[in-house]
């Protein structure tokens, strides 16, 4: 049998896979917005932990750490802080969400933060906000899909129309069961993702460099490549912006949408306490592939594609399949959470707000499963027109969520804030993100801070003092949030 059509055929038995997880929680699930959104808030731990780690684990983990690591070098470890403090925003804000969403149904951010400011601008502001950076990153995590499926078949499959097809069998189980479907296939796909990231790099290591000893290892590298182990001289402020952009993450809405969904609070604590393991295990074989490659594969033009050009040239054809296949799990199982996402906050926060405010659940059930097809479609449209825009877009949104932070901070620490502040801050951010990612990408002449921590400055001044020119909120809303969770959370009630 040919390489070609083992690889294929090991690929098409995951996706099969896939696809009966997916008709499996269409098979359990009721038939309202609340079950396709956040699955009745049941999820247990097990669930939980794979779909908020497999969300948060990309294309970028799998094809992108790697070739950072290769050319860039330890100043991935910008990265590694991120994975340590991203789960914070789990831990200190998830749980209040958590809370506030159980009392009063919540299912979107918008929802929290418009109840809170008492605003139908602040929901459509951070709907618009949300639709406009996730709907280009699904696009990128199905391209990388795709140039897996084309390396793979040896360029038989085209990367073009294998993305389309492995978003296709993404959107078919996605809007089959909603959360439920997403959730269940991240834990088959965040399982996989990880095993496979693991063999890739033991078995590269191996073939590279004859060992598997990490001492070894960097010994290798600091005669061979020593640049490898230098921080670049990009300087703190860049890494520690990096470090704090990459922590935003937790402030997506596939991932604040996780927040609504755990069975209790206990739960959640526990994700967000365990999953730096996750994380940081995923990526040590990382850089055993980076490394290894740098002394077999010197001198790549990109640098992203290290990993499959090191399985393709050395791999056997089954193992080749196995570990394609887990790079396509990182990819789809972030991508099915943004198409979830967008399909939830289009449906809640525009449909249901503002354009049908009476349809009946069903209704708007079925218009959350075809926005589900539109949207991951979309997507994919907008990146062959308009190409140049994605890359930049995609870019920004790696930290643009960054300036919800003061909004969030108002509505469970902070009494103080205002409707007028929150909209102050949102108008802020947007606008300093786009002059920065545009026009001054240097303000003040430092180097390498990425835009969406200007954003968050620019935000955070303006909510702050906004709110405190403005009338406070009644103490009808300071009681029904910041006093609703002080009994909670001091309570000992949870």
């Amino acid at each position: 049998m040919e390489s070609w059509i083992v690889v294929l055929s090991i690929i098409l038995g995951y996706l099969v896979l896939c696809l009966l997880l997916g008709f499996q929680g269409w098979r359990i699930g009721k038939i309202n917005l609340e079950d396709f959104i956040v699955g009745g808030r049941q999820m247990g731990f097990l669930v939980l932990y794979f779909t908020y780690t497999a969300t948060f684990m990309s294309s970028f983990a799998f094809l992108g750490a790697p070739g950072w690591i290769y050319s860039r070098g330890v100043s991935f470890f910008a990265t590694f802080l991120s994975c340590v403090f991203s789960p914070l925003f789990m831990y200190i804000f998830g749980y209040r969400c958590w809370l506030l969403g159980k009392k009063y149904g919540y299912l979107t951010p918008s929802d929290l933060l418009a109840d809170f400011y008492g605003s139908d601008l602040v929901r459509a502001l951070v709907a618009i906000l949300s639709l406009i950076f996730l709907v280009p990153y699904i696009q990128t995590q199905m391209m990388a899909s795709g140039y897996l499926l084309e390396a793979g078949t040896g360029g038989r499959i085209p990367y073009m129309w294998g993305a389309l097809f492995l978003l296709a069998v993404v959107v078919i189980y996605s809007l089959l069961g909603g959360i439920r479907s997403v959730a269940w296939t991240d834990v088959f796909q965040g399982i996989w993702g990880f095993i496979a990231i693991w063999v890739a790099g033991l078995y590269i290591s191996q073939v590279a460099m004859g060992t598997i000893d990490p001492a070894h290892i960097v010994r290798r590298i600091e005669e061979a490549k020593p640049n490898l182990l230098l921080f670049s001289e990009a300087g703190w402020p860049a890494y520690m912006s990096l470090f704090l952009g990459l922590a935003g993450i937790s402030l997506y809405p596939p991932m604040w949408i996780r927040y609504y969904v755990a069975k209790s609070p206990k739960t959640l604590k526990w994700t967000a306490v365990l999953s730096p393991i996750y994380y940081i295990w995923w990526y040590l074989p990382c850089f055993m592939i980076a490394w290894a490659g740098s002394l077999l594969m010197p001198g790549l033009r990109q640098p992203d594609n290290i990993l499959p050009e090191m399985m393709v040239k050395y791999a056997p054809p089954w193992l080749v399949g196995l570990v394609f296949a887990g790079g396509m799990a990182a990819a789809m199982s972030t991508a099915d959470s943004q198409i979830h996402a967008c399909s939830a906050i289009f449906t809640r926060d525009i449909c249901q707000r503002f354009l049908s405010p009476g349809a009946s659940e069903r209704s708007m059930v079925a218009l959350s499963r075809a926005l589900v097809a539109i949207l991951g479609f979309l997507s994919v449209v907008l990146a062959v027109l308009f190409p140049s825009m994605i890359v930049m877009i995609v870019a920004m949104s790696l930290s643009s969520f960054l300036m919800l932070i003061p909004l969030l901070v108002g509505v469970l620490l902070w009494p103080r804030a205002t409707k007028w502040g929150a909209i102050a801050g949102l108008l802020s951010g947007l606008a300093v993100l786009a002059l920065t990612m545009f026009v001054y990408t240097r303000p003040f002449g430092v180097v390498g801070v990425v835009p969406g921590v200007w954003a968050l400055m620019a935000s955070a001044i303006a909510f702050t003092v906004v709110s405190y020119a403005t009338r406070p909120p009644p103490p009808e809303i300071i009681s029904r949030f910041h006093g609703y969770l002080e009994s909670e959370i001091y309570g000992g009630r949870s």
